[in-house]
């Protein structure tokens, strides 16, 4: 069977064949994933997703099979204290997992629906039946006899600005899977944006775009040689709970660029949200070590 998503609800909701979601229900010592990690498995072996390094997933499709054959919701253990002692996992500790049979594609698509509306829910597992529904738990734990998976929305990127850097970061954001809209006042750098596969939109103005939703798992990146393109699309993102901002630039262009915001009223607190000269390493100007600098910078506040 041929398999395009790499999410494990995605690709059940999108085969013909009954599958299996396979979930963490438990760790104890070190782990390979945490609580709420899941994969997806099929009768014939075909998978997305993993829970080890490939020292299990043999094992899990066997009980798999069976779970589909008695339509029945299995719990396995895997490590310090399972029955399975052949079966060892190289990092040491314990591994519970739930085997669900055939999940309920009605609940999966309203999960992904408010997945796509980047709304924070759970998909809560009652373990005993395999039942599953929508839920707002804001944390993945076990709580009774039922699982609540908590789903965050995933990191986003607005990026604007001109010149090689940008486009740099916005094909390094593509590749590395995360969502990002491409912003820029020169329309050579959004059709070539465009041709590559990725969202872009020509920046008319010096106002932060009205069709641009900030959220608080959304980063603002801004790669301007001309930094008074900056002032008007920084207020703007100020006023929002974006989770990083950040901008292009030396030091004394920082400083400007605060001295800028100061004079439009906004606050020192708020001043210091944006970030400047961006990137782990510093006083870096090729377009490829700054971008993944960059990246590298707002993935680590992000998840701190």
């Amino acid at each position: 069977m041929t398999i395009v998503d790499h999410d494990p609800i995605d690709a059940v909701l999108n085969s013909s064949e009954d599958a299996v979601l396979v979930v963490v229900t438990a760790t104890y010592g070190p782990s390979y994933n945490s609580v709420g990690t899941m994969m997806a498995i099929w009768a014939d072996g075909s998978r997305v997703g993993s829970l080890s390094l490939g020292c299990l997933e043999a094992d899990i499709l066997h009980h798999a099979r069976c779970a589909l054959d008695t339509s029945t919701v299995m719990m396995l253990h895997y490590g310090e204290g399972s029955p399975y002692f052949d079966i060892q996992l190289p990092c040491g500790g314990a591994l519970h997992l739930a085997l669900v049979p055939r999940p309920d594609k009605t609940v999966l698509a309203a999960l992904c629906v408010q997945r796509a509306q980047r709304i924070m829910c759970s998909l809560d597992l009652e373990l005993e039946t395999g039942a599953i529904s929508v839920g707002t738990q804001n944390d993945s734990r076990l709580i009774g006899s039922t699982l609540h998976i908590h789903f965050r929305p995933k990191l986003r990127f607005l990026i604007f600005g001109t010149g090689p850097t940008a486009e740099v970061f916005a094909s390094l954001t593509q590749t590395a899977g995360f969502a990002s809209m491409f912003f820029s006042p020169n329309e050579s750098d959004v059709a070539k944006s465009r041709a590559s596969g990725r969202e872009a939109q020509v920046l008319e103005t010096k106002d932060f775009p009205t069709d641009a939703q900030i959220d608080a798992h959304t980063a603002i990146i801004l790669f301007f040689h001309d930094h008074d393109w900056e002032l008007d699309i920084l207020v703007h993102a100020l006023a929002s709970p974006a989770a990083y901002i950040g901008a292009q630039g030396s030091r004394q262009a920082h400083d400007m660029r605060l001295l800028g915001l100061q004079q439009r009223g906004i606050t020192p607190q708020n001043r210091g949200r944006v970030r400047g000269p961006i990137g782990l390493i510093p006083s870096t100007r090729d377009p490829v070590t700054l971008s993944v600098s960059v990246l590298a910078q707002v993935l680590a506040q992000v998840q701190s």
